[in-house]
């Protein structure tokens, strides 16, 4: 997987016709991305796979990241990303700390955290900037918790 490509959740490989980089249809993000964009960061294949088909099916353009390196070229390629999806329990850094690095660089982007239990929040250090949606996701309720996010994002953008 390639960070900062839409991913085509069904085969995982990147799209044909990606969109133009961040800066031509984003310049220094001023203007809104069109659609609601959403930068999901998780380790595991399968995970990615499903919340891309939860996202497309719900109208929401998804980029994906496996790692710290890949999410932060993810932002820098698309800096007017609405949210921002991430596995609180990241094998190379924790998913709170990464979201407490992007969120820095981004401030205006919303976070939604996924965890297995959201119980265990508690133990991470850091500062946590948004919700916790447990694991195993469903589908309605991952897409209504990234519609709002994205409409908090939106709003605090105008």
């Amino acid at each position: 997987m390639q960070a900062g490509r839409p991913m085509e959740p069904r085969s995982a490989r990147v799209c044909d016709g990606a969109p133009k980089r961040a800066a031509e249809t984003c310049p220094r993000a001023v203007f809104p991305i069109p659609q609601p964009t959403v930068i999901v960061v998780a380790d595991n294949g399968k995970i990615l796979c499903q919340i891309g088909k939860i996202l497309r099916r719900a109208g929401f353009v998804a980029y994906f990241a496996v790692d710290t390196a890949s999410a932060l070229d993810a932002l820098a390629s698309f800096p007017c990303a609405d949210v921002l999806l991430i596995d609180a329990d990241m094998p190379d850094t924790d998913g709170v700390v990464l979201a407490d690095m992007i969120k820095t660089r981004c401030p205006r982007i919303e976070v939604l955290y996924m965890t297995t239990a959201a119980g265990g929040m508690e133990t991470k250090f850091g500062v946590r900037h948004g919700p916790t949606i447990e694991k195993p996701l469903r589908a309605h309720q991952l897409a209504a918790a990234v519609s709002h996010a994205c409409e908090r994002s939106r709003l605090s953008r105008a």
